[in-house]
């Protein structure tokens, strides 16, 4: 349908993008081709970026989780870099869910469509502090206001905090439990500080058991004092320089933007902004503040015990007076209670030895705002297994300890926020065995068993076993199975069946039927096939005549129950003579007088069960009345004319046993 002149071919694919060609048709009738080599593009991508919704900082470590969100499975996880930036890739067409979740911050979802192969979204999430302001009781110790300002408690009265003054006097003396906040001020005397110091412990005890202690210890103002050389609670020692310049640490930290965003400028320029930096304090502190040039903290906060410390050697309530920022406000109202998530495992603990197949507790308690937990179990630092993927943050859970699992004095749970799990608490090393344990008391190596007796296979165990798998081997080689699955009661009775070879080296397998891996193998033991025949009558002597009646006799040895006779003639057999009759070592027959008159005759007596154990009996004659079996006489005649000779010295057809040792 195409008429003279140029036409642009546009094509487009979900999964290989698009491509255009251009072609003229220069006739009516023209038919031209385009060929369009399209290549596959990969999967979608969403490019994720997560923000503080007050100070538009990147937040770093931010949790990130993309389900599919017609299945609800999780497709992936991860962290956001120090940008804040985390890719999810590898995604197809449809519609995408994801999560993200950071301490101290509400989860946020965002719903995305990747339309095609090869599309590239951006989600942008501004999070929004979730920390609850500080609302209990505090306590104030000091000797004086600093710089003569009361800074500290007007906002206490406005935000209805209920508070007692102390003063160094009061130092170990004063019922500090029932107090969440310690407030030490800025600007006190010498023989505060003195007292201050030896009291260090007092302060730690009231802090290791859950309290909070907010040290504010600039020195050398209007007091004039300083507390040089002296440490203060939580080993906290600082170097004296008047600082103008402090720069954050730590953007994301409570005390810099909740309820009130401070920013960096407004930290500098207070004459002075900091009387010194900390040089002395725990490993794990965390910086808020630094004084840059020695890359030292200004202000840190770090956990002591069950508690928290922070501390500062800025001129915190100078600065409030000037209202140059409002770090002071936020200071008071932080809640590291709230703010800082933390998970601690109760049990189990190092002297806990669990057995697999038993029922335990799992306890832990844990600070901040954690809704559920995930529990996984690790063995010398290398994950195992998924205890729980989700339950709630409640401090307990019943673990049943599976199957499986090797004996080891290195396990640990961890117990980590569902939301975040890089908040996460590790139990101490611990222990978990399987107790369960079998072992085969009969047979032993003195025990010779014979084919077709019943015998009890016996055992004792331990731990919870509730039925018992049992096999023959031989030689090391699986033989057969005993049975699948029998109560594990100590016993079994076999009747051991016919056809197994005669050997010294057979063993039994009992193995825990739902665990292979528990199990235990008897001695080497023999088992013996003792059956046999011997016919006692007719012998070589014997010559009966046809229509009499006659007893068939025999012995026989093991357990036979019943056997089988037959007549044979020249190795052919001639007739049955009895197909089953029990094994009582008689049997009485009347000769047919159909039988041919013949001198090679022979009985054979055989196992009903297993032909193979029998026994012939010796040449001998029957003799009658002319008759036989029609076309018999001929087969004899046949048999001579051939050459076949019928002289048998003595059949005796025995069978032939090897005993294997």
């Amino acid at each position: 349908g195409l008429y003279v002149g140029w036409y642009e071919v546009v094509i487009s694919h979900s999964s290989y993008g698009g491509d255009s060609s251009y072609d003229y048709i220069n006739w009516n009738g023209d038919d031209d081709y385009l060929s369009f080599f399209l290549v596959l593009k990969p999967p979608g991508w969403i490019e994720v970026t997560v923000l503080d919704s007050h100070s538009y900082f990147p937040i770093p470590n931010a949790f990130v989780r993309a389900y599919n969100t017609t299945s609800g499975e999780l497709f992936d996880s991860g962290y956001t870099d120090a940008n804040g930036f985390y890719n999810i890739t590898g995604l197809l067409i449809g519609w995408w869910t994801v999560n993200v979740s950071f301490p101290g911050y509400d989860l946020l979802s965002k719903l995305d469509y990747i339309n095609w192969r090869g599309d590239d979204d951006y989600l942008t999430f501004y999070l929004a502090t979730n920390i609850p302001l500080f609302s209990g009781t505090v306590a104030i110790f000091r000797d004086r206001l600093p710089w003569d300002l009361n800074m500290t408690e007007p906002v206490l009265v406005k935000y209805n905090i209920s508070y007692t003054l102390y003063n160094s006097s009061d130092f170990g003396s004063v019922d500090l439990s029932s107090f969440d906040k310690v407030i030490i001020p800025s600007d006190q005397t010498q023989a505060f500080y003195n007292r201050l110091s030896g009291n260090s412990t007092w302060f730690e005890s009231y802090v290791s058991n859950g309290g909070f202690l907010d040290l504010r210890l600039t020195d050398r103002g209007w007091a004039g004092s300083d507390w040089d050389g002296l440490v203060m609670p939580g080993g906290l020692n600082k170097t004296f320089v008047y600082l103008e310049n402090v720069s954050i640490n730590l953007p994301l930290h409570p005390i810099l933007n909740n309820p009130f965003l401070v920013e960096d400028v407004e930290l500098d320029g207070w004459f002075y902004s900091a009387h010194g930096y900390f040089h002395e304090y725990p490993s794990d502190a965390k910086k808020i503040l630094l004084y840059p040039v020695a890359n030292e903290p200004v202000m840190l906060e770090f956990m002591y015990g069950n508690g928290f410390i922070v501390a500062t050697m800025q001129t915190i309530e100078w600065n409030e007076n000037k209202n140059l920022t409002r770090i002071l406000e936020n200071m008071i109202l932080y809640n590291p209670g709230a703010g800082f998530s933390s998970i601690n495992v109760i049990s189990p603990i190092n002297t806990d030895s669990w057995n697999i197949s038993s029922t335990q507790i799992v306890t832990w308690d844990s600070t901040g705002t954690i809704s559920n937990v995930k529990l996984d179990l690790f063995e010398n630092g290398s994950f195992v297994m998924e205890i729980t993927a989700f339950t709630p943050n409640d401090g307990s859970f019943t673990w049943l300890v599976p199957l499986g699992l090797t004996n080891s004095t290195l396990y640990q749970v961890r117990v980590s926020d569902d939301d975040y799990p890089l908040t996460y608490g590790d139990s101490d090393n611990f222990e978990i065995v399987d107790p369960r344990s079998i072992i085969i008391v009969v047979p032993d190596s003195t025990t010779s068993w014979v084919v077709s007796a019943t015998q009890d296979i016996d055992w004792t165990s331990t731990g919870i076993i509730a039925n018992v798998k049992i096999e023959l081997y031989k030689n090391g080689v699986f033989v057969m199975e005993l049975t699948a699955s029998t109560l594990n009661d100590g016993s079994f009775s076999w009747a051991i069946p016919i056809g197994l070879a005669d050997s010294t080296s057979y063993q039994i397998r009992v193995s825990d039927a739902t665990d292979a891996t528990i199990e235990d193998y008897s001695d080497n033991f023999e088992i013996e096939d003792t059956r046999s025949i011997t016919v006692v009558v007719p012998d070589s002597t014997t010559s009966w005549t046809m229509g009499d009646t006659q007893n068939i006799t025999w012995t026989s040895t093991g357990i036979i129950a019943n056997v089988k006779i037959e007549l044979y003639a020249n190795s052919i057999l001639i007739m049955d003579i009895a197909v089953s009759t029990p094994n009582d070592g008689t049997f009485e027959w009347t000769i047919p007088d159909t039988l041919v008159n013949y001198t090679d005759y022979v009985i054979r007596i055989s196992d009903v069960l297993d032909p193979t154990i029998y026994d012939d009996s010796d040449i001998f004659t029957i003799t009658g009345a002319a008759g036989g079996i029609p076309g018999y006489d001929i087969l004899i005649l046949s048999g001579l004319l051939i050459g076949v000779s019928l002289t048998i010295l003595k059949k005796k057809r025995k069978k032939i046993r090897v005993h294997e040792r």
